[in-house]
């Protein structure tokens, strides 16, 4: 009897650790699969942000490729700018030129009209003179 006694005592109380052993596991799963759960929501979350990340880079790759191209049409318009500026600018100098030589044929001419008139006076006076000599002779 006695000891039969102490070993149902002892076999009650290993039945109640055992219960709370099992108790504190249980407790245990829940706390782990609530965390897991909560690791899933949080990675879901996570991929819905590099989602909306990667849209983002897609974006913005292609608004610094439509700048790129932007810039280059307005590289090649200054530079057909420039070149007609500089189209413009060789015209003008070569107007200035023909003006200067124009300017250089009037003052010969203006020479060459003054020598003539001075000629033509000579000549005027040659003529002059000989009428003169033909009336007095």
């Amino acid at each position: 009897g006695k000891g039969f006694a102490v070993v149902a005592g002892e076999v009650k109380n290993l039945a109640a650790q055992t219960a709370r052993a099992t108790d504190e596991i249980s407790g245990n799963i829940t706390a782990i699969q609530a965390a897991t759960k909560e690791a899933v929501a949080a990675i879901g979350e996570i991929d819905t942000t590099i989602g909306q990340l990667d849209e983002s880079s897609t974006a913005i790759a292609a608004a610094v490729e439509q700048q790129t191209a932007a810039t280059g049409e307005i590289a090649r318009n200054i530079d057909a700018g420039s070149r007609g500026t500089a189209e413009v600018t060789q015209n003008v100098e070569d107007v200035a030129r023909q003006i200067s030589d124009a300017g250089t044929i009037c003052t010969q001419l203006d020479h060459t009209f003054g020598a003539m008139a001075d000629e033509i006076a000579a000549l005027g006076r040659n003529v002059d003179g000989l009428l003169q000599e033909l009336r007095a002779g």
